[in-house]
């Protein structure tokens, strides 16, 4: 059965209805506030996902967290505008494929193209703060970790643990 043919103009209306509520929920959650806000969501955020993994954290991890915030790369308007971008990328592929009604095959490339597009920048910008956030995410995980107590690496281990029997079951019943 050809997919591409089940994808249709509704889809894409209900898809910018989708991209236009959550861009304003954004909006005024990440780019409408001040910079003090910011800052105090970005931390409580990154402690809270901290402490799904390890537990109630202490006074050195929130305050190593305080400060990988504040000398983080993030660009809130930077973001932005990269997230505009490929919600822009996905509707001309969508549309493309809709128009043209392509054969599997070729709107299954155009599909990949996308996913490439999305996961890799093309704009030097946003590429570089890509870059340096994965390589602060990376130090700053490594280095959080290095603060944890050998019971919150006990309590992390078998809450991944938990996340790989939670794949494994959902790839069986593929």
């Amino acid at each position: 059965r050809d997919w591409s043919s089940d994808v249709c103009s509704s889809d894409l209306a209900y898809l910018r209805q989708r991209f236009d509520a959550e861009d304003r929920r954004c909006r005024e959650e990440w780019l409408d506030i001040s910079t003090d806000k910011l800052f105090s969501k970005r931390q409580k955020e990154w402690a809270e996902r901290a402490e799904t993994f390890y537990g109630r954290l202490s006074d050195l991890q929130k305050t190593f967290i305080r400060d990988a915030v504040r000398r983080s790369s993030w660009d809130p308007q930077l973001s932005w505008e990269r997230r505009l971008l490929r919600q822009q990328q996905a509707l001309a592929v969508l549309e493309k494929i809709i128009r043209e009604k392509p054969a599997q095959a070729t709107a299954e490339d155009e599909i990949r193209k996308l996913i490439v597009r999305l996961l890799r920048p093309e704009d030097a910008r946003m590429a570089e703060m890509q870059r340096k956030l994965i390589d602060e995410a990376c130090a700053n995980l490594s280095s959080l970790h290095q603060l944890t107590s050998p019971e919150q690496r006990l309590r992390a281990r078998d809450k991944l643990a938990s996340y790989e029997r939670d794949f494994r079951l959902l790839a069986e019943r593929r």
